[in-house]
């Protein structure tokens, strides 16, 4: 994954997604694009947290919260707890492959980088550096 190319790309991807949500037919396939478009909003916001959030235009951190928001709630809505969970993972989120989010807040603000969500310290916005493994 790269940094740089999802801060480039975030706004025409999730421009993209809206266009399908919008073209959508049905519950199910509206249901099935929100569901897509979750790991691009999470790397696009990890990607831009410096530049929009942080650094941002008081519009810019204004979409970013809203994005961020709604992120947030989508993963606290899908989290499995270690007693539902098939895989006895605590923070396993559906959707989200093996990502484990052992730093998950308990509330939507104050806004952070969502890829420390998953470990303290795995984005350094000074750097651009993400600490994690590809296979995470």
């Amino acid at each position: 994954y790269s940094k740089d190319y999802f801060a480039e790309h975030y706004e025409e991807m999730a421009r993209l997604f809206r266009q399908a949500y919008d073209a959508a037919e049905s519950d199910d396939e509206r249901e099935r694009i929100v569901m897509t478009s979750v790991h691009m909003h999470f790397l696009g916001l990890s990607a831009t947290y410096e530049s929009n959030y942080v650094n941002g235009t008081e519009e810019q951190r204004n979409t970013y919260k809203e994005r961020y928001a709604q992120l947030w709630k989508y993963y606290k809505d899908n989290a499995y707890d270690e007693d539902t969970n098939p895989n006895g993972i605590k923070g396993y989120v559906a959707g989200s492959g093996t990502a484990q989010f052992d730093n998950f807040p308990s509330l939507p603000n104050p806004v952070m980088c969502p890829m420390d969500w998953m470990f303290k310290g795995g984005f350094d916005g000074r750097s651009g550096t993400w600490t994690w493994e590809v296979t995470q």
